[in-house]
């Protein structure tokens, strides 16, 4: 019976510190681009208060507890305040964008030179082992995730952290129970989210195991389509690429399935807490305890939180993707060359093209390919290597290459 490998979880902390490695370099535009987004959500908050202000001047007028003029003069003033923070607004937005561009594209540069480098530099037993389809499937998820991570942490994450802080503070200046109902709301909404992103961990996995798997085939299938052609094996090949997606579309649906649970109990959450959040503004307006503007500054910037945790939950989906897509290449990362230099080599520095195989051993697994070898070649010599095959010719000068370590 087939045993099926065991699935690897992510390993968070050690992409995390990857990350990190190649962001640090720019931590100080990063932080700038924080900064920005800072202010961003606080101008939305002060959108919203000015809403407020409209409408308890409209009501205190309707009422006649102030003059015509004095509310227009406040509807001036709401207008030019509105003006200039819709124009702080786009100032900062454009900001922003320009600086994750800059991060974007230094990084992925970066993650690109350092893996390239390292995956080239491998042993030619890493290379004749996995799959080429495999390997650039890999290196495009992983520049692509680390993209996503810059994205995330800019417009998924800091948003609803600053929104949060902003959002409990001005509710706390007007009552603290919906401070209270709003931190009970967001810390179930996010404690589930993190819960069902960890059970999705696994399918993702195999889900993107599925992929390298299907890719590294058509690689495999296209680089040596002359012999499938001279043998007519595209029938065979088209039946194994048949299995290899529904492979694929099962890791998909599998992984996918999870979604419509988590969007359900999602909604039962911000459902409940808006209801909550609104009933008691409303017996406080009902006391006379706060103005009807009041009770509206309350739900629009709830709705603000609201529409920030879809974007967290949205955001949250994605790291865990991403964190997926990222250890599929860092694990390249931890693959050390096979051939290693001695501590105190010195560069070769070839005089005379003389070649010395002296005592030489090598095997392929069990397979004994060479035992106490000897061969000498002399300047300008000219040997001719005959043998019937699998007699050892291409693993000799892949020994002369150094492709494999005697």
């Amino acid at each position: 019976m087939k045993t099926r490998r065991p699935m690897k979880e992510i390993d968070f902390k050690y992409n995390i510190r990857e990350y990190w490695s190649f962001l640090r370099k720019y931590k100080k535009i990063f932080f700038l681009l924080l900064f920005t987004t800072l202010i961003i959500e606080g101008t939305r908050i002060l959108d919203k208060y000015l809403f407020k202000v409209i409408v308890d001047g409209g009501n205190e007028f309707v009422t006649g507890s102030i003059l015509r003029d004095a509310f227009v003069k406040v509807l001036l003033i709401v207008v030019v305040i509105f003006a200039s923070v819709k124009f702080i607004q786009i100032l900062m937005d454009w900001f922003s964008e320009t600086l994750l561009f800059k991060i974007d594209s230094n990084i992925i540069m970066d993650l690109k030179r350092k893996y390239f480098g390292h995956i080239l530099g491998l042993s030619h037993e890493f290379h004749t082992t996995h799959k080429t389809g495999s390997l650039i499937s890999r290196m495009g998820r992983g520049s692509g995730a680390i993209e996503n991570m810059n994205d995330i942490l800019a417009f998924n994450f800091s948003p609803l952290f600053f929104q949060l802080i902003i959002v409990t503070i001005s509710l706390a200046s007007i009552s603290i129970v919906p401070g209270i109902v709003l931190a009970i709301t967001s810390i179930v909404f996010i404690s589930f989210r993190f819960y069902m992103e960890k059970v999705k961990e696994a399918p993702k996995l195999r889900y993107n195991r599925a992929q390298d798997i299907e890719k590294g085939n058509v690689g495999d299938i296209f680089t040596n389509i002359d012999s499938i052609k001279y043998f007519g094996k595209e029938g065979d090949i088209k039946r194994r690429f048949e299995k290899l997606m529904n492979k694929t579309k099962k890791a998909s649906i599998t992984y996918w399935k999870y979604h419509r649970i988590t969007a359900a109990i999602q909604t039962l959450i911000l459902g409940l807490g808006t209801f909550f959040l609104l009933y008691f503004p409303i017996m406080s307006f009902l006391d006379g305890e706060i103005t009807i503007g009041t009770v509206v500054f309350i739900y629009t910037i709830y709705g603000g939180v609201i529409m920030q945790m879809f974007n967290f939950a949205h955001g949250l989906r994605m790291f865990y993707r991403s964190m997926a897509d990222l250890q599929d290449l860092f694990d390249y990362g931890k693959v050390e060359n096979e051939v290693k230099d001695k501590k105190d080599s010195k560069a070769l520095n070839v005089r005379k093209g003389e070649i010395n195989f002296d005592h030489v051993n090598f095997n392929y697994g069990r397979r004994k390919i060479f035992s106490n070898f000897n061969l000498k070649i002399r300047e300008n010599e000219k040997v001719a290597l005959v043998g019937q095959s699998g007699c050892g010719k291409t693993t000799l000068i892949k020994l002369l290459y150094r492709l494999y370590d005697v």
